[in-house]
């Protein structure tokens, strides 16, 4: 069996960078996956940006998408983000000490905290918001791949590749 080095060796032209283009992508895969285990662990933006040499909301930047995607396909959620209907039931405890006549006075006009809501109904929410987060996610990829298209392009003025790149540019920019 041949190995994706000794075909690198084998090869006339180009064989080692596309051996070094390969692990490079395989270390880049490394840290992203590193950083879902840091945010996992309960590490903020500043402290991922610190360890990469960057700031909080360059590595937000460069990796917020990935971590979200994690979280959504996972379903996680970090043990502080309860999300708003637990500050709602928080703020009805909090308003019933001071009004104990009015024990929802907050949750009961909102129906994402309904007790008679049915749980399909909350599934189905649920799943909504999952791929409405995925959505995002892809929209954010789909806009880098026609950012570095539309660069290629740029890039290619001049040169026998020019129609090509601009025609690449077009299919990746036309919906």
């Amino acid at each position: 069996m041949t190995s994706r080095w000794s075909y690198a060796l084998d090869r006339e032209y180009g064989g080692f960078l596309s051996a070094a283009l390969h692990l490079r992508y395989l270390a880049d895969v490394l840290v992203e996956k590193a950083v879902i285990v840091e945010k996992e662990r309960g590490a903020s933006w500043s402290d991922i940006g610190n360890a990469a040499g960057m700031t909080n909301q360059s590595a937000h930047e460069k990796w917020g998408t990935a971590v979200g995607a994690w979280t959504v396909v996972n379903q996680r959620r970090h043990p502080a983000e309860f999300g708003s209907a637990h500050l709602a039931r928080c703020i009805d405890e909090w308003y019933a000490e001071l009004h104990p006549d009015e024990e929802h006075a907050i949750t009961a006009g909102l129906t994402s905290t309904d007790p008679t809501r049915g749980v399909a109904e909350a599934q189905t929410a649920a799943a909504h918001r999952v791929a409405a987060r995925l959505l995002y996610a892809r929209l954010d990829e789909l806009k880098k791949e026609n950012t570095a298209a539309f660069n290629t392009a740029f890039e290619a003025t001049g040169t026998d590749g020019q129609a090509a790149a601009r025609q690449h540019w077009a299919d990746t920019h036309t919906v």
